[in-house]
């Protein structure tokens, strides 16, 4: 169960959510509601993986495309819906990469094109071996993280709650922005997340959907929690820059940077290959060499497009997955409402 739940959870910690940049954006800004935005997006995490995997689990889908047509339905233009989601998870991947040479970039003075190249190979090489290659990658990965994002988390908390308290209480503007950022944060995770599960779907160890729903929501919340009271620490011009939680890390210790630093650097491994599995999954046809020549053409593009700069990809094109995911959790509560209604149909 605990390998499924790294996995979950190595595909929805990112660049973007390590480095404190989403975090941030989507919740930070708002203070008191972003706190409330936090637990919104976790029991959105938690439903969107329960409801997913109960319909691998009754359903024979095998894509994402079979996926949304079972809970949407085969409506004119599907195969420009399936396209534009395939084109949002391989942006998610061009975001991971790009963070990786911002991070190389900001605290080694890296190039960018070097960074680029070390992560789209490793990707390559990983993705290669399947999801085993994967699992293994996360269940070494995935615990340290969580155990050292909690360490730096929990350290001078009493210190830091009356501050949060006095944050966001601009209700007039942040409680119905800050609300609908936390919706948009798990829309747009929910696209890249859902290939993910179904990858994962004819794992002999993921027992207990619901607890493995429940522990993996308990567990983001948790950590973004601990980014977010990571940040309290930190001033203005810690959150403008691109890797701000590494900024702020200074603050504790000549050595929390450098080990911070390799904390991003493995959650941006372990969500570049979960998200580029789920692109080849998805995108890529059954046969190895047609995987396998995607899987090359997804790395070697992700060395260009990096670029583009890693703040300027997080927050332009997150806001957009998430319109375009937040329809996603509509039909999934949609799907459920009318399976309840069969059910009770069936029982008159």
């Amino acid at each position: 169960m605990f390998q499924t739940i790294w996995v979950i959870i190595g595909s929805l910690i990112g660049a973007g959510f390590a480095s404190g940049k989403e975090i941030a954006y989507f919740f930070y800004q708002y203070g008191t509601i972003g706190v409330l935005g936090i637990l919104i997006s976790a029991l959105l995490f938690g439903y969107l993986i329960w409801k997913t995997f109960r319909i691998l689990d009754h359903k024979q889908v095998q894509n994402y495309r079979e996926f949304l047509e079972e809970i949407i339905g085969k409506p004119k233009g599907m195969k420009v819906v399936h396209t534009m989601i395939n084109l949002f998870i391989l942006l998610e991947f061009y975001i991971m990469v790009a963070g990786f040479g911002a991070y190389l970039k900001q605290e080694f003075d890296v190039p960018l094109l070097i960074g680029a190249i070390i992560l789209s190979g490793c990707t390559y090489f990983t993705c290669k071996k399947s999801m085993q290659g994967i699992e293994k990658a996360n269940s070494l990965a995935i615990p340290i993280l969580i155990c050292f994002i909690i360490h730096m988390g929990i350290q001078n908390v009493d210190n830091h709650i009356p501050e949060t308290l006095n944050l966001g209480m601009n209700f007039d503007k942040n409680v119905c922005w800050g609300i609908g950022n936390a919706i948009l944060y798990a829309s747009y995770n929910g696209i890249l997340l859902v290939p993910v599960l179904i990858g994962l779907k004819n794992e002999k160890h993921r027992k207990g959907n619901a607890k493995i729903a429940s522990i993996t929501a308990i567990l983001i919340a948790i950590l973004a929690l601990c980014v977010f009271h990571i940040l309290m620490q930190g001033s203005q011009a810690d959150y403008v820059s691109d890797i701000p939680v590494v900024q702020i890390a200074r603050k504790y210790g000549i050595y929390y940077p450098f080990l911070y630093g390799i904390m991003i650097a493995i959650s941006i491994y372990t969500s570049a290959i979960a998200i580029c599995f789920g692109l080849l999954e998805n995108a890529a046809k059954k046969t190895e060499k047609s995987k396998l020549f995607l899987l090359k053409c997804v790395c070697i593009s992700s060395i260009f497009v990096s670029f583009i700069g890693f703040s300027n990809l997080v927050e332009r094109l997150y806001p957009l997955l998430g319109i375009f995911g937040s329809l996603q959790i509509v039909f999934l509560i949609r799907y459920k409402c009318k399976e309840s209604i069969e059910k009770k149909v069936k029982i008159v």
